[in-house]
């Protein structure tokens, strides 16, 4: 039978009362009796917040923090990565607040998004800020930005201005700025999704630490125009600003990437892969455009090599399963369609069974794979591409090869969510190597020696604690952390005997928790 993808909607209410926390020098209270989850602070020294100045221009009061130096951004040398607690106040239009509240922009890309609005006149979208204060940490300087990007991204955690959303900053949208450390689009993410910011934080800085290649992430403090004027001047949120799949990234961590592309659903998968100059078609439904008869790309899958790869000939589109995503970033002026039609291509004309990870090695890095699929059972990232064929990131190497980069790990180390994430999954790549001894025996052979690559790391002092200890020395913890703090202690500090007690059982053929041993390779489609 066809996958079935999961979606879990998240509803709060808008009329829910936010928890305020007072920020005196040294010492937070919380008031009693309000709603979890809208977690802001208010911060400056002495009676009220510190302000440089207010101004009212969009709408808004802008209680701006006070500045003793202003220089240009590339006055600051600023690399947002270097630590934690950085400041950036921003200014925004009632209207530029309404269209990221509703989304306007996502134009279909996250889950409630629309293609089509009401009185669309142009002009919209990007969504204009009129100003970004940035603050470094530690530093008398600061720098206003001017007229930049500022958007309000995410499904699950997307939440309105009020609510203390997720927010995309692009300064080179309306300008050409960026950071020392050529970072042009920063995310600050909320944490909202009963994660706190702590557990992103915590999961990326394993996968870097374990040597795979995955975004940086500090500490940030937040403010706006539309807090100052709707809560209370001076009022702060706490933020994980985490470094974008962008040039910064991929010149810094992984130079050898030159074509990304980022969505959901499995591009292998042999179900719902059917496409003719129409398009392609899954269980959800077909996109595409064209005309013409629909052929069945299992069976008519080209070999290998072929220049231009098509399920019924040269001219055809391959189909791609049930994936659905945009290119988000290319060596070149847009991604290479065909380099990935390449790829799935030749993973899917693969004969299942012994054998299958040498008939893909030219498509398929599988040393990143193993040590993808390894790390994210150890840090219990369950909304990914293994398990639940979501938040997809998929790249393409210089060698031709495509490799997987961790997103949305905020939903790692226990979540509620996703309390059990096991070693094997649903995506189809997974599932074929389990398939296949040699690479099942690669793929836990490899997952055993990172455990105690893992182990020596002590994770739960050198990351755990060091992120957490972080996060309260920059004055920016706030009620939960504490309590998911200890967890993820508890969590990482149990992690390595349980996943070791899994690989035993399925190398064992006992079937660990994810399954009841090796995959049989599965049946071709009728």
């Amino acid at each position: 039978m066809p996958q079935v993808r999961r979606f879990l909607i998240v509803t709060s209410s808008l009329a829910a009362a936010p928890v305020l926390l007072w920020a005196a020098p040294g010492c937070t209270d919380v008031i009693e009796g309000d709603t979890h989850n809208h977690y802001y602070s208010f911060g400056g020294a002495g009676e009220g917040p510190a302000t440089g100045g207010t101004s009212s221009e969009g709408g808004y009061t802008s209680h701006l923090p006070d500045c003793p130096q202003k220089v240009d951004l590339s006055g600051l040398e600023l690399d947002p990565f270097e630590q934690d607690g950085h400041r950036f106040y921003f200014e925004i239009t009632p209207e530029a607040r309404a269209n990221g509240d509703a989304q306007i922009c996502s134009y279909g890309t996250d889950f409630f998004g629309s293609v089509y609005r009401l009185d669309d006149q142009g002009g919209a979208c990007p969504i204009p800020a009129i100003n970004v204060r940035v603050l470094p940490a530690g530093t008398s300087l600061c720098a206003d930005t001017g007229k930049v990007e500022v958007d309000l991204p995410g499904q699950s955690s997307f939440r309105p201005w009020l609510e203390i959303p997720n927010i995309k900053l692009d300064l080179g949208e309306f300008q050409a700025l960026k950071f020392k450390s050529g970072d042009r689009i920063l995310r600050f993410n909320n944490g909202q999704a009963d994660s706190t910011i702590v557990r992103e934080a915590v999961a990326l800085g394993i996968w870097r630490a374990m040597g795979y290649p995955a975004p940086k992430t500090r500490f940030a403090q937040t403010q706006s125009n539309v807090w100052d004027t709707e809560v209370r001047p001076g009022v702060t949120a706490s933020h994980v600003m985490v470094q974008t799949y962008k040039e910064a990234f991929f010149s810094q961590s992984l130079p050898e990437v030159r074509h990304v592309w980022e969505g959901y659903g499995d591009p292998f998968t042999q179900w719902g892969n059917e496409c003719d100059l129409w398009g392609c078609c899954d269980e959800w439904g077909c996109d595409g455009e064209g005309g013409g008869e629909l052929a069945d790309a299992v069976d008519a899958q080209p070999a290998p090599g072929m220049d231009v790869p098509g399920p019924g000939g040269p001219d055809e589109p391959v189909g791609r399963g049930s994936f659905s995503g945009e290119c988000q970033w290319s060596v070149d002026e847009d991604c290479s369609e065909e380099a990935f039609d390449r790829i799935i291509a030749g993973v899917t004309a693969a004969p299942q069974g012994p054998g299958f990870m040498e008939a893909t090695a030219d498509y398929i890095d599988w040393p990143r794979l193993h040590q993808n699929q390894c790390l994210s059972a150890l840090t219990g990232t369950g909304d990914d591409w293994i398990h639940n064929t979501n938040n997809v990131v998929l790249a393409i190497l210089e060698s031709g090869k495509a490799i997987f980069l961790p997103y949305s790990t905020d939903i790692s180390g226990d979540h509620p969510w996703y309390q059990s994430t096991p070693y094997t999954g649903i995506a189809t790549l997974t599932q074929s190597c389990q398939g296949d001894p040699d690479c099942w025996d690669m793929a836990l052979s490899t997952c055993e020696a990172m455990l105690d690559e893992f182990e020596d790391l002590d994770v739960s002092e050198t990351i755990v604690d060091e992120r957490c200890e972080s996060l309260v020395n920059a004055g920016l913890d706030r009620k939960p952390d504490a309590a998911v703090c200890e967890s993820l202690v508890d969590f990482y500090d149990r992690r390595p005997a349980s996943l070791r007690e899994e690989l035993d059982s399925l190398r064992s053929g006992d079937g660990g928790f994810g399954g009841a041993g090796p995959v049989e390779p599965p049946e071709e489609l009728e």
